[in-house]
């Protein structure tokens, strides 16, 4: 849940954005934040796991996971681009619409799987790490 709430505020502005017409603000911000989320944090994260300790643990659950998470949102952004460059989608058409609101609530519904998996299905293997690390 802080992952979800920790990122309230950009979703705050990109509401306001895409109310005043600034979609390229949106997507900008958006690639900005994937970027650091997926390159900043986790350096910094095999940084710092790294300089204390010599051998770091994982959950392998959360992380195939996430992973699988990940790999699906990345599709939901490649797909969409794959197919106007090969013309199969204009954009901003209807079809161009509709696909990206498809995917947006396919991705959206799959999150609150997960957040589902991690809160009540599987609480024990998330609890048990969270133990392990204080």
């Amino acid at each position: 849940l802080n992952a979800t709430f920790g990122n309230a505020t950009e979703l705050i502005v990109a509401i306001f954005a895409l109310q005043k017409g600034l979609l390229g603000v949106v997507q900008v911000s958006l690639l900005g934040s994937i970027l650091s989320n997926t390159l900043l944090v986790l350096g910094c994260s095999c940084i710092a796991g790294g300089l204390t300790a010599a051998q770091v643990k994982f959950n392998q659950v959360a992380a195939q996971a996430n992973t699988t998470l990940l790999q699906i949102a990345i599709l939901g952004l490649v797909v969409p681009t794959m197919m106007e460059s090969v013309g199969q989608l204009s954009v901003h058409g209807t079809v161009d619409l509709l696909l990206s609101r498809t995917i947006s609530c396919a991705l959206l519904v799959l999150y609150l799987f997960y957040v589902y998996f991690q809160l009540f299905t599987h609480r024990a293997i998330f609890e048990a790490d969270s133990k392990d690390s204080e």
